[in-house]
């Protein structure tokens, strides 16, 4: 009978493995040693000096750019345009710039001065006024508020035993400042439009001209050719209110 397969294949002869050198540094060194040949390796391949992990075998690089770039401006790419609060404030200075040049010229076109029962004079409009335009110059001497005071005395007295003063001054504050424009003696029309608490269509502003605080109405709401021109003059005292009673209307 046949001899029984061995249980396991002969191995043939055996090759004894190879002896290692031992190192000068002893294991710790050689796989420092080792460590540092994997990193210099590394650094070939991503440039040296550079801490980047060396790219796997079998991929490709990305292709450097030799391009230059220049950084642009990015105001090069859009047309330049005022910002609204911007296209506000110039809008307004053409506006005051038109204004003065009005008040420089003693400008006041398109107005009536007409005779009215019960009141006196009054001042109509002789053309469309848009709000917000120039109507016409509250004209007169400039005074300060002392010296204004010792005018009207002075008024009171030339008037002394008449129903009426008549003068005719506007009290007003500028920077701070008590200021009075005495028209009395002026021959303009804006001192003769008439007083009106309750429906003025009016409103008086300061402007600076060559600077001196010049006063000017202007346009509270669009004004309608024919209508009467009205301002409040601003008076409150009770006892002043009391013998004129105009001034509550």
């Amino acid at each position: 009978a046949p001899a029984p397969a061995p249980a396991f294949a002969p191995a043939g002869k055996e090759k004894a493995p190879a002896k290692k050198k031992p190192s000068s540094g002893g294991p710790a060194r050689a796989a420092a040693t080792a460590t540092a040949d994997e990193t210099a390796r590394g650094r070939e391949r991503t440039g040296k000096g550079k801490s980047k992990t060396a790219a796997p075998r079998g991929s490709k690089a990305a292709p450097k750019d030799t391009k230059t770039y220049t950084q642009t401006d990015i105001r090069e790419h859009f047309v330049p345009r005022l910002g609204s609060r911007s296209a506000i404030l110039h809008s307004k200075k053409a506006a005051e710039d038109a204004v003065i040049a009005r008040i420089r010229n003693l400008d006041e076109p398109d107005l009536t001065v007409v005779d009215l029962p019960g009141k006196g004079k009054g001042v109509l409009a002789g053309a469309a006024f848009p709000a917000g335009h120039y109507v016409c110059e509250y004209s007169g001497e400039l005074l300060t508020r002392a010296a204004a005071l010792k005018r009207e005395q002075l008024y009171m007295k030339e008037d002394e035993g008449k129903a009426e003063v008549m003068c005719y001054m506007y009290f007003f504050k500028h920077a701070d400042k008590s200021w009075c424009v005495d028209a009395t003696k002026a021959g303009r029309i804006g001192r003769l439009i008439n007083h009106s608490m309750t429906t003025p269509n009016l409103v008086t502003r300061v402007f600076v001209v060559d600077g001196v605080p010049r006063l000017c109405f202007l346009a509270r709401r669009d004004i309608a050719i024919g209508e009467e021109l009205f301002y409040d003059y601003g008076e409150r005292d009770s006892d002043v209110i009391t013998h004129h009673p105009w001034l509550r209307t």
